[in-house]
């Protein structure tokens, strides 16, 4: 993306410190966005730190425009965490949502206000923002584009050391999922009569009294008042414990004619199901920034722009399909003569949430190595900054700490650099059978550097050549990485 003005930034004030964006209320209809940044401490958040300062609870304030926009009022309210008896003075930790999404093109931006300056973002970015901003209230979010002096390397190296505890700390991740008119509310609908077939199943499994809850609306929490406007119907246990979620799905087999299909799932040419599709075919499911974002919150809700659901009514959905769906699953995710381009992708897409599900439950009991991670991640999901690759690893990584100080997005680090750095440490910290696992033999030096390969070609075939020479030879791989001349 275009970097935003640097004169917008000012220092963070401690190491632990992370900006919030304050998004200005508007109208559906207003094109244009006037957004703000607040300093917040996640080491002042008494939830995780009881030592430190109480929030109040419900702390209305009026906020200020600073500087003022021309012809535009110089305040609106916003739900900020102020301190009690100096209601004016904000409580070092301020409590928000943490944005997920896809950068998009930065080539043809769009322009908003932010702290008073016209700054760029790509029109995926201005697209979610316009979709999440609230009508009469402003809402807090972390957005990493803006949220992050990005023209700051030394910044932005520190920022992804505290990226996991920025979507930990947050009080949910809106990933937003831009559809066409009309798929958000199909898919919402979908998953809806997933959910309710399954209910009906399992209920009729257990002998029990098979009726179907109508009763499916249900506002927000509400913890601070900022979101008490939307709406989500509960389709699945309302717990964010998702393996237990998933236990008390899988309670019986349905058996040979026992499945979804009897109880109310649309036919195959249904076009809640193109929908689906398209959904699961979205760039979103490509990112490698996801799978942190995903696996570190505490909850996550998909925003579509015209309708919102929450990713366990999803996840529940996916594994209600999967265990007791009487057609092939592709048959729902793959249609001949489709209008997608790659009438697969859907299909991958797939197949990238299911992993981002399954290890949301996995990697919060057993965390997983640097090392397993770029074997498992690298090769399936992209980045637009090739380096993100390995970085946006790191921070999910149990062994991460070890790796952080590696971090650089100066100019001078070229990925190809950044790939040989890791590739050593992970040779000499004895990871060389997952190196070569996750590195390719084939291939040729000029190769599209999106193919699912973490190091350059040129580097794999040396690599290869020395660690196949040195296992061999029956030498001990940890010591390999000192006989390796890199480049």
């Amino acid at each position: 993306m275009t970097d935003a003005t640097t004169a917008t930034y000012t220092p963070l004030p401690t190491p632990t410190s992370i900006r919030i964006l304050v998004l200005a209320p508007a109208l559906p209809s207003s094109p244009e966005i006037n957004c703000y940044l607040l300093p917040s401490d996640l080491n002042s958040d008494h939830n995780l730190f009881p030592e430190t300062s109480p929030r109040p609870i419900k702390s209305l304030s009026v906020m200020y425009t600073s500087p003022p926009l021309p012809g535009k009022p110089n305040e609106f309210i916003v739900w900020t965490d102020t301190t009690p008896t100096q209601p004016r003075k904000m409580h070092p930790f301020q409590r928000y949502s943490a944005l997920s999404y896809v950068w998009g093109d930065p080539s043809d931006p769009v322009y908003i206000n932010l702290d008073g300056r016209q700054v760029p973002v790509t029109r995926n970015l201005y697209a979610a923002l316009r979709a999440v901003r609230k009508l009469h209230a402003g809402k807090r979010l972390w957005v990493d584009a803006l949220c992050i002096d990005q023209s700051d390397c030394e910044e932005k190296r520190v920022q992804i050391g505290l990226m996991r505890r920025v979507y930990e700390q947050a009080k949910r991740v809106v990933a937003f999922v831009p559809l066409e008119k009309g798929d958000g509310g199909r898919v919402v609908e979908l998953v809806g009569r997933v959910c309710r077939a399954e209910r009906l199943l399992r209920a009729e499994m257990e002998g029990e009294d098979s009726q179907d809850d109508e009763d499916d609306e249900d506002g927000e929490d509400g913890e601070d008042g900022e979101d008490g406007e939307d709406h989500t119907f509960k389709v699945v246990p309302q717990t964010d414990d998702l393996e237990l979620q998933l236990q008390q799905l899988g309670l019986a087999d349905p058996g040979p004619t026992k499945f979804l299909e009897r109880y109310g799932l649309p036919t195959v040419d249904s076009p809640l199901w193109v929908s689906w599709r398209r959904f699961f075919a979205s760039p979103y499911f490509q990112r490698i920034w996801i799978l942190q974002e995903f696996l570190s919150a505490k909850k996550v809700r998909f925003h579509f722009g015209d309708a919102r659901l929450d990713a366990s009514a999803v996840i529940v959905a996916c594994y209600a399909i999967r265990e007791y769906s009487e057609v092939d699953n592709r048959a729902y995710m793959q249609r001949q003569g489709e209008e997608l381009a790659d009438s697969d992708q859907p299909h991958r897409g797939l197949k990238r949430a299911w992993l981002m599900f399954e290890k949301r439950v996995i990697w919060k009991k057993c965390p997983a190595t640097l090392a397993e991670l770029i074997v498992l991640a690298g090769q399936f999901f992209m980045a637009t900054d090739l380096r993100d690759k390995v970085y946006a690893l790191i921070g999910l990584a149990k062994d991460g700490q070890e790796y952080m100080g590696h971090v650089s997005y100066e100019p001078s680090e070229t990925h190809i650099k950044v790939f040989t750095r890791f590739a050593r440490l992970l040779i000499e910290k004895g990871y060389a059978e997952e190196l070569l696992r996750c590195s390719g033999i084939s291939g040729s030096a000029d190769r599209d550097p999106e193919l699912p390969t973490w190091v350059p070609v040129r580097d794999i075939i040396y690599i290869l050549h020395i660690v196949l020479c040195w296992v061999e030879a029956d030498h001990n791989p940890t010591e390999l990485g000192r006989h390796i001349a890199f480049s």
